[in-house]
């Protein structure tokens, strides 16, 4: 089966690379993975100028290590059998059998992300246990960048596709309090702190894109985040019921993970 695995910092020359300005970086992976007019491209990148690298097999260098910045990027497509449970390690160590997109930058270490695919129902107890079962023992994720949330609606377009347009939930993390269930509208019950989390370097709901806003669905028995893809709000944020009986089926989780040095 085939990984994406992506690190921060850049390719020591692009000399037998060829390049793009009209892809974001998620189009830039995608292209290099699927398009026919790159033989055997290997390596995708994109730079402080936003321009999207493809570089065939032949021109994979060494990568020069950078910040969290979300600009320079670099992403390995490899191979890996699911038969055989070892690691792969380049200057990180990640759990290949499950985690796509790894690392992404957070503030004072890196964040592997992912979807895991599943069937309904899935309530948010079992979602959070399915983070721990099925991803090397992670969390039921947030976002805490425009990149993570770029994954999850990238990876959630995909599972959309497959499912042949039929709507769905993918849960996240974040469960609202029975505190603010009962004042959803407060300040403090619109913010982070209104909810119990797993996942605690989400400290803002910055790069949430609410349908309506963060005290939805408290009156009407919905505490639990979720991004929906329906046709219509795909991949925004709203609030989906806490157990088995939801409105839309839930079909994936939000797994994160911290990669091991």
């Amino acid at each position: 089966m085939e990984k994406v695995v992506i690190v921060w910092g850049k390719p020591e020359s692009y000399d037998v690379c060829t390049s793009r300005n009209d892809l974001k970086w998620m189009d830039c992976i995608k292209f290099c993975k699927e398009s026919v007019a790159i033989p055997l491209c290997a390596l995708a990148a994109t730079d402080y100028k936003d321009m999207c690298y493809f570089c065939p097999y032949e021109g994979v260098t060494s990568v020069t290590p950078g910040i969290a910045d979300e600009r320079n990027k670099v992403a390995f497509r490899i191979m890996v059998n699911l038969f055989n449970f070892s690691t792969l390690k380049f200057w990180i160590q990640v759990d290949t059998t499950s985690l796509d997109y790894c690392p992404s930058g957070r503030e004072s270490h890196g964040w592997c992300i992912t979807l895991i695919q599943t069937s309904p129902p899935l309530n948010y107890a079992a979602a959070v246990q399915g983070a721990v079962d099925n991803c090397g023992k992670g969390i039921l994720s947030g976002v805490t960048s425009q990149w993570e949330m770029d994954i999850v609606v990238y990876q959630g377009g995909k599972i959309y596709a497959n499912l042949q347009n039929m709507s769905f939930y993918i849960r996240m993390d974040g469960k609202r309090t029975a505190e603010c269930e009962a004042t959803p509208t407060t300040e403090e019950c619109m913010s982070v702190q209104g909810f119990d989390t797993m996942d605690k370097d989400v400290t803002s709901f910055q790069f949430y894109d609410w349908i309506t806003d963060s005290s939805a669905g408290a009156t009407t028995g919905k505490q639990c985040i979720v991004t929906v893809f329906d046709g219509v709000n795909n991949g925004k944020q709203d609030f989906g019921e806490c157990g088995d009986t939801t409105s839309l089926p839930v079909y994936a989780f939000v797994c994160g993970l911290e990669p091991v040095a």
